[in-house]
């Protein structure tokens, strides 16, 4: 028995037989194409500058959270600094973007002002371990306290009677 490639004439048949019912081979569009149908996503800078003067917040800054996801809290003087989260997602848009619950560990989703959820795929901060598998809702169950004064203030978030981030800088959020 030989080891060689046989480019015979029946082999050909055969793959034309195997392959008959194969779906036709698509074509790629040209770059120029591709282009124009894809949109660029919103920066998350610019969304939330876009979310901070609407809903005219005191300032905004990005949380440390897990695996390059974007969350933001964002604060109001006349709301008694009360938190509100926002969570950036390049392919949701933007009014679906503010956190009113989320839920840790047990069912890992979160819920959006608008009343839609999205599964979380893992917890987004290593310090929701602390909350035992139960909800976390911002508006109610956060706050900030000050530390500091004048220009050198900066806030401490706390959860559930725990400090989860220090040394929060509520500005402004411009876009580079």
């Amino acid at each position: 028995m030989s080891n060689h490639i046989c480019t015979c004439e029946w082999t050909e048949k055969l793959i034309k037989i195997r392959f008959r019912n194969a779906p036709p081979v698509v074509k790629q569009p040209a770059p120029e194409e591709v282009k124009k149908t894809i949109q660029p996503a919103e920066s998350p800078q610019k969304l939330m500058e876009e979310i901070i003067k609407k809903e005219q917040y005191d300032g905004c800054s990005l949380l440390t959270s897990r695996r390059n996801t974007w969350w933001y809290v964002c604060s109001k003087k006349e709301n008694s600094h009360k938190p509100t989260f926002y969570n950036y997602n390049k392919f949701r848009k933007a009014p679906h973007s503010k956190v009113m619950k989320v839920v840790s560990f047990s069912s890992k989703e979160m819920t959006f002002e608008d009343r839609s959820t999205e599964d979380l795929k893992f917890s987004p901060f290593y310090w929701m371990g602390k909350f035992g598998g139960g909800t976390l809702t911002p508006e109610t169950e956060c706050s900030f306290k000050e530390i500091g004064t004048g220009n050198q203030v900066t806030y401490t978030l706390n959860c559930k009677n725990h400090d989860v981030q220090t040394g929060i800088q509520l500005e402004k959020i411009k876009s580079q």
